[in-house]
């Protein structure tokens, strides 16, 4: 049984991120359906597979979108410097010059060198280094009902990392077209800056393999997916997808669950306000979890970890106390509300 079923909850997320970045152009607002592409796993013995994607191969696109601008051809590159591609570091800008050059495992080694000059640190076991793109369009996986899917990236315990040709081709199409809107393809190649990061942020966690269940493994894909949006952002410059991302339905139950907290103390009683601010809060305490120097081995003990860090940003947004027991189980009340 589920808090509420997938539409509304997409259609909840849709009204109440209207009155943000996400008006389109000539006052249109994006109220249409968004492509279910969420992670999956796969136990193949004792390996195991994070998968992107969805069943049918990729994004669910309306057959008429409202005032969706004509982008031209993606081979076009922008090669005017603007102030994202200024601010950029030494390391982020290698990274895009691999990407552009089709060295995935280059751009992969500055990438993670860059998120240590972060403060993460390298997960055990760290990422192997081996970036690849497969010559297939999709991947062919199977999902945690033992379904085959078609997906876009996948990476193992190891951490190989494989990303579909599709994907491939995406990424390379963000950083060559010029980003002066903010259009459905746009976000979609931006989602596949945000997936790489993710794939390569799994390698900088505090949690191992053996914590990689039940709301253990939930709250690894929130947290790594909400941080990549972010670090995306600050070492892109890429739009935060939101609900095109990765994950849309268990992001939702997290962030809803810290609107609820905020809610309940009386932090927040303008339920959109909360919203918003609940995601910030969640990206937030994503990265600062990402942070942690423990090696946790245990779901429970993920648990409690990411819910201090909740508690804690929190309090630092409101300046009201949240008790850390409250906040793990309004958390777990609604992550385990949602099917991974």
């Amino acid at each position: 049984m589920t808090v509420r079923s997938a539409k509304l909850s997409q259609l909840i997320r849709n009204l109440s991120l209207v009155t943000e970045r996400e008006a389109w152009p000539e006052g249109t607002i994006r109220t249409w359906g968004t492509p279910p592409n969420d992670y999956q796993v796969k136990k193949t013995g004792k390996k195991w597979v994070r998968v992107v994607g969805n069943r049918d191969g990729g994004a669910e696109k309306p057959d008429d979108p409202p005032n969706r601008p004509d982008t031209g051809d993606d081979s076009k590159s922008d090669t005017s410097a603007g102030p994202v591609e200024k601010r950029r570091s030494e390391k982020t800008s290698r990274a895009v010059s691999s990407i552009l050059r089709g060295d995935l495992r280059s751009a992969g080694y500055d990438i993670a060198d860059e998120l240590r000059n972060r403060g993460l640190r390298d997960a055990d076991p760290p990422n192997s280094g081996k970036i690849s793109s497969s010559a297939d369009e999709y991947l062919a996986a199977v999902n945690a009902d033992g379904k085959e899917i078609n997906a876009d990236a996948e990476r193992s315990w190891n951490g190989d990392i494989t990303l579909s040709n599709k994907y491939t081709r995406e990424l390379t199409n963000y950083f060559k077209q010029s980003r002066s809107s903010n259009t459905y393809e746009e976000m979609g190649r931006g989602k596949a800056v945000v997936g790489l990061v993710h794939e390569i942020l799994h390698g900088f966690t505090p949690a191992t393999s053996s914590a990689y269940e039940g709301v253990g493994a939930k709250i690894e894909e929130v947290s790594t997916e909400m941080a990549a949006r972010e670090l995306a952002e600050d070492m892109f410059g890429v739009e935060d997808p939101k609900s095109l991302g990765n994950y849309p339905h268990i992001i939702d139950s997290a962030v809803a669950a810290a609107q609820k907290l905020l809610m309940e103390e009386g932090a927040e009683h303008d339920h959109t306000k909360a919203y918003h601010r609940a995601y910030r809060l969640i990206k937030k305490t994503s990265l600062r979890y990402k942070k942690r120097q423990n090696r946790l081995t245990t779901q429970s003990q993920v648990s409690v970890m990411f819910s201090e860090d909740l508690a804690s940003e929190l309090q630092a947004e409101t300046g009201k106390k949240f008790s850390v027991l409250r906040t793990e189980s309004v958390l777990n009340d609604f992550l385990h509300s949602t099917d991974l």
